[in-house]
């Protein structure tokens, strides 16, 4: 529980989201009863209030402190947990409530467009291959992507134009292969000026497997119009070219 200083107002509250009518008997029927302050918002038609918990664990109790900028890729929810993703030079750092991140900062996260650019401070848990598990104790918002544009263009569900089976997802800074239906690669995307063995100019995406280093590729970015992208496999003879599916 968390107390905050009071003015001498009681109302009735839940531990979970409520509507609570009246502020009297709040005991007997079922709630609990805390104080208040009220807030002068001068003439503002709205108004919010940002609470950030102070529980968050002082640095280096977690594991190795760390800095890094780059994007926030993505949040999911898997049963009662959240997680959130925040990609930097084609590793993804990703932060759970079922370690030692306050939920409310994962939930202002999961608020947030995909690819938000941005700054975490924390802990550094443990990391395997591409993944760092972290905690988050501060998120800073004073950086930028030069590759925004990009990114927004690139996300979707597109289908190869030569083999209907052949599909990508690409959905914030993840770029998922399937064929007949069937996951068959995961990759974090890291947007690239160059290239190894590229003969022309960028933009490339370098992609870091989640499976291993040995299945890393890199595609230049020849063209993403409307729905149709248009990728050029370095080391191949060919484009493969993709109509968006949504």
């Amino acid at each position: 529980d968390i107390e905050f200083p009071g003015d001498s107002y009681f109302f009735c509250t839940d531990n979970g989201p409520f509507e609570i009518r009246g502020d009297a008997d709040c005991v007997e029927r079922g709630y609990r009863r805390q104080e208040f302050a009220g807030v002068d918002t001068g003439d503002a038609s709205a108004y919010t209030i940002d609470l950030i918990a102070d529980d968050t664990p002082a640095p280096g109790v977690n594991g190795e402190p760390y800095t890094v900028s780059g994007v926030l890729s993505h949040c999911d929810v898997t049963d009662s947990t959240l997680q959130c993703e925040l990609h930097a030079y084609g590793f993804r750092y990703v932060a759970s409530s079922a370690d030692p991140t306050p939920t409310a900062t994962l939930e202002a996260l999961m608020d947030l467009p995909v690819n938000t650019p941005m700054t975490w401070v924390g802990d550094l848990i443990a990391e395997e291959g591409v993944t760092a598990e972290v905690t988050i104790r501060e998120i800073q918002y004073d950086t930028t992507d030069p590759y925004a544009d990009l990114r927004a263009a690139l996300q979707g569900f597109w289908r190869s134009t030569e083999d209907s089976s052949y599909e990508l997802v690409i959905h914030g800074g993840l770029f998922e292969e399937l064929y007949g239906g069937n996951f068959t690669g995961t990759a974090v995307m890291e947007m690239t000026e160059t290239c190894e063995d590229a003969l022309g100019d960028g933009p490339f995406i370098n992609l870091h497997s989640l499976n291993g280093s040995d299945y890393d590729q890199c595609h230049a970015v020849v063209s993403v119009t409307g729905d149709t992208l248009t990728l050029f496999p370095v080391g191949t003879m060919g484009d493969l070219i993709f109509q968006r599916v949504n």
